[in-house]
């Protein structure tokens, strides 16, 4: 059951195990992508030490933006 607003109930859904392979970055990047397209917040968390989440979202980011720049830190 998904929680309402009136009861102040955060869903939350985990994929995790152990076992390597087992398309854990891909099943939680479509359900995120899925569940933010119809409106919902949504917040995935990578813990993977190899950060491959994290990557698919930085390389469609920059891969959407026409210019990619950086500034040096003064």
């Amino acid at each position: 059951m998904l929680a309402t607003a009136t009861t102040g109930e955060i869903p939350t859904i985990t994929l995790n195990t152990f076992k390597g392979g087992v398309s854990k970055t891909t099943t939680t990047y479509n359900l995120g992508w899925f569940f933010a397209s119809k409106g919902l917040r949504t917040l995935m968390v990578d813990l993977d030490p190899q950060c491959n989440l994290t990557q698919i979202f930085l390389e469609s980011m920059i891969q959407d933006n026409e210019e990619t720049t950086t500034r040096k830190q003064e």
